[in-house]
């Protein structure tokens, strides 16, 4: 006989099992639905089948079973149903599964309470069912005698835009309360979703042609399949998240202890913003996908490149960091890595990524790569960082490197578009990195670092770093007219940018060092998402 521990675990085990599936078979099914593949859905079908075969022979809950049941009738009905009842019987056994997924995964029960935000998500997905049929409709998958209908443009917009206001009051809320981080998620990602797909549904008045159907079915499908997923967070998570619970320290084993520090002196956090501008570059230039045999030579490349910069960067810098309440605890002032070793390994990486971008990409890459790590090391670090104020403004056109590294390795050359992409890196760093040198003042003051706070005083680093936020902005929306840019990055632009605009001008008038974390933090998810809206552009308008 089990022990009461060991069922439990088996119901947990059996649980996932059920989600899991489920889950999958939301994205198969979600897949066949944008693109008419039959051996997607079969796959789906499959795959709801087994997740009924799961939920009836366990300890399943009974919304679990009858949704997976429900799911597998409707699938069954998908295969053999006219074409005017595909899409809205595939959005339901989209959402079905979904259902039932994010409940066996999530486990508990219903929550009591949370009721205005959970009637904002009942809305929401509503809304998002209504714009999706509406979308279906116009690209003509449910009754194309009605395509030319005048009001059928009309229709989709108003729906979305309908949709965008329920859309805004749950991510409004999930963000000023203290939710779940699961639900926070799901709400920021339904936005961004969101934003793609409204941008989409008007492209004939920003780019005077329409999207590509099946893109604007894919962010109809996209929304719909995350505002479902919130719905159900809502229902089942507790409306606030829960206290954190002190723990015992844990003993932590060795080898873990030097595989962190090596990867500390890589700098991984730094890489994987890079590799966004990096990959963000080779998209643009390529004007679409460049192929994955080409990006992966190239974010390998990238990771050497910024892991041998970083660690030589470490290995410099060591004296200082030891001063510093940020650096203090890092391998080399800390005492757990002689110097050598972090020198030996900056020094081997730095020749590997040469090597990479020589032989498996091209030479300009290899130049541009191994130029960016030098100027980074030498001019920045051993000239500027010790004996100038302006060290970040020209030292930090270091990290703009990547997206010429991006293009070269693509194109085989740079041109004008490049230098832009160069460009909007120099003007965001000086905002990004002296926001964090508001907060750590004293640490720099201490090192002996002559950064801006400590040498021209808090006064006039906010008032550059709104000058330069004003600057960064201008270029990163000039890129549109120059027709390097569509419509789509220019939605992400502009809200991107409004939020910088906001956290700057806050920081400037109410000065704190809340002001500057929250500028500082959102510096770096700006960069990435920026990045990302190019890629996405390119990819879909090009």
């Amino acid at each position: 006989m089990l022990g009461s521990a060991e069922q439990g675990t088996i119901v947990v085990i059996q649980r996932q099992w059920i989600g899991r599936s489920a889950l999958l078979a939301a994205m198969l099914l979600a897949a066949a639905l944008v693109l008419e593949h039959q051996w997607l859905f079969l796959g789906g079908g499959l795959v709801t089948a087994l997740t009924l075969l799961l939920a009836s022979r366990t300890q399943a809950e009974r919304v679990v079973l009858a949704g997976a049941a429900g799911a597998t009738a409707l699938a069954a009905i998908q295969a053999i149903a006219p074409q005017e009842l595909t899409a809205g019987n595939g959005l339901a056994l989209v959402g079905l599964l979904l259902l039932v997924g994010m409940t066996a995964l999530l486990g508990g029960t219903i929550q009591p309470g949370n009721r205005a935000f959970r009637n904002l998500a009942v809305a929401a997905v509503l809304l998002s069912f209504a714009s999706a049929q509406v979308t279906f409709l116009a690209a003509g998958r449910l009754s194309p005698s009605v395509l030319d209908a005048e009001w059928l443009p009309l229709a989709e917009r108003g729906a979305v835009m309908a949709l965008g206001l329920a859309v805004f009051l749950l991510v409004r809320r999930a963000l000023t309360r203290q939710h779940q981080p699961l639900v926070r998620h799901l709400s920021l990602a339904s936005t961004l979703t969101y934003v793609l797909y409204l941008a989409l549904v008007l492209s004939p008045l920003w780019a005077g042609q329409p999207a590509r159907p099946r893109v604007v079915e894919s962010a109809a499908v996209g929304a719909w399949a995350l505002l479902v997923s919130l719905l159900v967070a809502t229902i089942r998570l507790p409306n606030r998240a829960p206290a954190a619970q002190p723990t015992q320290p844990k003993v932590v084993p060795a080898w873990r202890v030097t595989l962190n520090d090596y990867l500390t002196l890589m700098k991984y956090r730094v890489a994987s913003l890079l590799l966004v501008t990096t990959l963000g570059g080779m998209v643009v230039a390529a004007q679409g996908w460049p192929g994955w045999s080409l990006v992966g030579w190239v974010m390998l490349g990238g990771i050497l490149s910024v892991g041998g910069a970083g660690a030589l960067n470490h290995y410099l810098d060591r004296d200082i960091d030891n001063h510093m309440g940020r650096t203090s605890l890092r391998p080399l002032p800390s005492g757990r890595m002689a110097p050598w070793k972090a020198l030996v390994f900056g020094l081997v990486l730095s020749v590997l990524q040469f090597a990479v971008f020589w032989f498996k990409v091209n030479s300009i890459s290899a130049w541009l790569s191994t130029a960016g790590l030098v100027y980074y090391i030498v001019i920045y670090t051993i000239i500027l960082k010790r004996s100038s104020p302006q060290n970040i403004v020209v030292g930090g056109a270091a990290g703009a490197f990547p997206p010429l590294v991006g293009w070269a390795a693509v194109t085989g050359n740079l041109s004008l578009g490049a230098l832009y992409l160069f460009a909007i890196i120099f003007y965001w760093t000086p905002p990004h990195f002296w926001a964090l040198a508001l907060m750590r003042k004293s640490d720099y003051a201490r090192a002996g670092v002559p950064m801006l706070p400590v040498v021209q005083g808090e006064d006039e680093t906010r008032r550059q770093i709104l000058l330069y936020t004003v600057l960064m902005i201008a270029l990163t929306v000039i890129i549109v007219p120059l027709r390097m840019m569509g419509f789509i990055y220019l939605g992400a632009a502009l809200l991107l940018n409004a939020k910088f605009l906001w956290d700057a001008v806050k920081l400037y008038r109410q000065p704190s060092n809340q002001a500057a974390l929250s500028l500082y933090k959102y510096s770096l998810l700006y960069l990435a998402l920026l990045f990302a809206a190019m890629a996405v552009d390119r990819a879909l308008l090009a």
